[in-house]
């Protein structure tokens, strides 16, 4: 490859950036003893700004066959852009955390099963947007069928 041609390739890859998404992980993850006792944490990347970024999360359930939601704090990181989920959803049915996120112009969203011990990332889903609620009602419905 010509040094003219790597030269094209490097600044596009750079030009690009990293899109804007959502990351989950256990509690014990995020390093801080604010967060410890959370269900789990998230950050965002590719945000250029993580201490602008507006973040909503809620708690999405089928209990009894009624559809619930519950409104869920966020907590902040002492590092921008991490933040901790505490359960405050009823131990009853079937649950997933819905997060919805904003920067600048970019928007992502997780549906996160969260299990006894911490998030379930294969049972989590993990979009370039928020999601839809026919994408929740489906997560849903297959975290009931397991």
């Amino acid at each position: 490859m010509s040094k003219f041609a790597l030269l094209v390739f490097v600044i596009s890859v750079a030009a690009r950036g990293e899109t804007f998404s959502l990351q989950i992980a256990s509690a014990v993850a995020s390093q801080s003893f604010r967060l410890k006792s959370s269900a789990f944490v998230f950050r965002s990347v590719g945000c250029a700004d993580p201490a602008k970024m507006d973040v909503v999360a809620k708690a999405e359930g089928r209990v009894n066959g009624q559809r619930r939601t519950v409104p869920l704090k966020t907590v902040n990181a002492q590092v921008p852009g991490v933040f901790g989920v505490y359960r405050e959803w009823p131990s009853d049915g079937v649950w997933i955390v819905n997060l919805a996120a904003k920067c600048a112009d970019a928007s992502a969203g997780a549906l996160v099963a969260v299990g006894e011990h911490g998030p379930n990332r294969e049972a989590s889903k993990f979009l370039p947007r928020v999601a839809s609620e026919a994408e929740i009602d489906a997560a849903l419905r297959e975290l009931g069928a397991k």
